[in-house]
């Protein structure tokens, strides 16, 4: 009985859960849950990764190009292959970039047909039965860009010897013929994204760091060069748009002062011609005045008496007063018909004028 009411029997009183060891036992607990948790999660994730490269693994023709090296094709450019060389170097800021974007971030690039994934290609690369069937030995197998490998290879550009290994060879060929290097040295925006994020994650370092801002300075000075000419090309074309618009105005201008001018010139036509037809009237008219006034000269000289007959008979010609009465109403029937028709001439070619001017006048404009 002493054993049982004995408080410090902790086998069988067990301490109360109240107080600090109550806030422990919570503490202990939540952090067990949240161990679990990260480790449930960071499983997933790689389960997911490794789900997404099996299914882009299955990378279909592979060229048999990459199995070649680069270094013995004529075709090549020797520029390419010192640039490819260069990635050897371990202060190359490219050689880090491709590496992170490969085996990091396991990006993908566009082959010309379809986007493929860097890291299932390596992978590919690796158990292509070209790759294990066809080697002399399992040295041969090894595809990357180690520097700490032997350098059992050399490769001579220009007279300059390079000291390498089999396996640099075979990766950089990899690089060039697969597509990989010039897609990602050509797109600056994947370059310059790439190198922010591993300047974030403090990759860069040292002479990289600096490399790494000589480049942001070159990018910038391209920018501002694109902008200048593109500036200036906009320039251009306003400055080509002003003077198209000037020509067209100068043009619109031109042609509408030579329709005013047509104009002036029609109205003084005319003028004239109205002139001319009043001209006509009145030296019409007065023609007729003048052979009214003759004839009737004539007829208060000629003594129509009887008695006269000497005055009858020196007249040259003989006159019957019927014959006269029918002349002098031919000569006015004349004279009245010469001014209509002459009105009715100048009427008609100012209506068509008019008719013409109207009629033309949106095609002028």
């Amino acid at each position: 009985m002493e054993y049982l009411a004995n408080p410090f029997n902790h086998s069988i009183n067990s301490p109360p859960n109240d107080g600090i060891c109550g806030i422990f036992n919570i503490l202990s607990l939540n952090l067990f849950y949240y161990i679990v948790a990260l480790f449930v999660c960071k499983l997933d994730e790689i389960q997911r990764e490794e789900s997404v490269l099996e299914g882009e693994s299955n990378i279909k023709d592979i060229p048999d190009t990459v199995f070649d090296n680069i270094f013995d094709d004529a075709l090549v450019d020797n520029q390419i292959k010192q640039d490819l060389i260069a990635l050897l170097d371990t202060n190359s800021l490219e050689r880090h970039y491709i590496l992170y974007y490969i085996f990091k971030k396991r990006g993908i690039f566009y082959n010309g047909s379809v986007d493929i994934n860097t890291f299932a290609y390596y992978k590919a690369l690796l158990n292509d039965w070209r790759n294990i069937y066809f080697v002399d030995n399992k040295e041969s197998l090894i595809i990357n860009l180690d520097n700490s490998l032997e350098n059992d290879y050399q490769i001579v550009i220009d007279n300059l010897v390079y000291d390498c290994n089999n396996a640099h060879i075979r990766c950089l060929s990899w690089l060039y013929y697969s597509g990989i290097y010039n897609y990602l040295m050509d797109n600056l925006e994947i370059k310059l994204a790439v190198l922010n994020d591993m300047n974030e994650r403090k990759i860069l370092t040292g002479n990289l760091f600096l490399k790494y801002q000589l480049l942001l300075i070159d990018m910038e000075n391209m920018e501002s060069i694109e902008q200048k000419e593109n500036a200036e090309k906009q320039d251009s074309l306003d400055t080509l748009d002003n003077q198209e618009k000037l020509e067209t105005i100068e043009e619109e201008c031109n042609s509408e002062q030579e329709y005013n001018t047509d104009r002036e010139c029609n109205q003084d036509e005319n003028t004239n011609l109205d002139n001319d037809n009043d001209d006509l009237v009145e030296e019409s008219a007065i023609e007729k005045s003048d052979d009214d006034l003759e004839e009737e000269e004539e007829n208060e000289n000629v003594d129509h008496s009887a008695d006269n007959e000497e005055e009858l008979n020196n007249r040259l010609i003989a006159d019957d007063f019927t014959d006269m009465n029918e002349m002098t109403f031919a000569a006015k029937l004349l004279s009245t018909v010469k001014n209509i028709t002459i009105r009715t001439i100048v009427s008609t070619w100012k209506i068509i004028k008019e008719e013409t001017n109207e009629l033309f006048h949106p095609v002028l404009d």
